[in-house]
């Protein structure tokens, strides 16, 4: 991954992944150092939490990076993080932001076969 970061090419930033939970990164968060300071609150395999500070305004908000599994038993992994978050969370700004790899409703859905209602039914309830 440091070849990686090398070359982006990108000076004063600095990276958080989560590759030392499994055999690939599936998220790496990049920030500007000089407007921005990241602490990681929290990752796992599908999420990486950080708070992220302004350094401009003094602004603080939480972000959840998601790139979500494709099984229904790890959706509802996340989806019970994401619940326990809501009460954590619910006297901060929060952002949640990735690739859930879900739909919320059958009217989402071109083409392709419907893989059951529990693929959309978990997310809403976070």
């Amino acid at each position: 991954m440091a070849a990686v970061e090398v070359g982006l090419g990108l000076s004063n930033w600095n990276f958080i992944l989560n590759v030392h939970l499994g055999p690939l990164c599936r998220i790496l968060v990049g920030w500007n150092t000089t407007r921005v300071e990241v602490n990681m609150v929290h990752t796992a395999t599908q999420w990486i939490t950080c708070d992220a500070l302004s350094l401009g305004d003094g602004s603080t908000v939480r972000i959840t990076y998601v790139y979500d599994l494709n099984t229904p038993a790890s959706r509802c992994i996340l989806c019970d993080y994401l619940v326990e978050q809501k009460v954590i969370n619910s006297s901060i700004p929060w952002v949640i932001l990735g690739d859930f790899n879900a739909i919320l409703s059958t009217r989402d859905k071109h083409g392709g076969i419907l893989n059951g209602t529990t693929i959309w039914m978990t997310f809403p309830r976070a």
